[in-house]
């Protein structure tokens, strides 16, 4: 039932941006702060942060798939989020060398 209420709700959203300003969506309010919010979050990468933050990039990708697709604010943030996502994996894989060949016996 849960992935039919979804479908429902995204169609209705494909139609609606032919007749509704985003700024004035509440829902297009909510992921735009919500993709905001996880941008801040990776400046501290904590674990939890990073999951909220890719909990955010994976619903800011289909609010912009399927909703509101090329909207330039929404893609921004996105594509900002998912940059700074990559970055901090990636920093987190090289501090994870770093410790590993520091521990290793010389």
């Amino acid at each position: 039932k849960m992935s039919e209420t979804q479908d429902l709700f995204h169609s209705l959203k494909k139609l609606e941006r032919h007749f509704i300003d985003p700024q004035s969506d509440p829902d297009y309010q909510e992921m735009i702060t919500r993709l905001e919010r996880a941008n801040r979050l990776l400046n501290h990468p904590t674990a939890d942060n990073l999951a909220a933050a890719d909990r955010a990039l994976n619903k800011g990708r289909l609010y912009l798939k399927n909703a509101f697709p090329n909207d330039r604010l929404l893609g921004l943030l996105v594509t900002h989020l998912e940059y700074g996502l990559s970055q901090r994996l990636n920093d987190a894989q090289a501090g994870q060398q770093r410790l590993r060949a520091d521990s290793s016996p010389q």
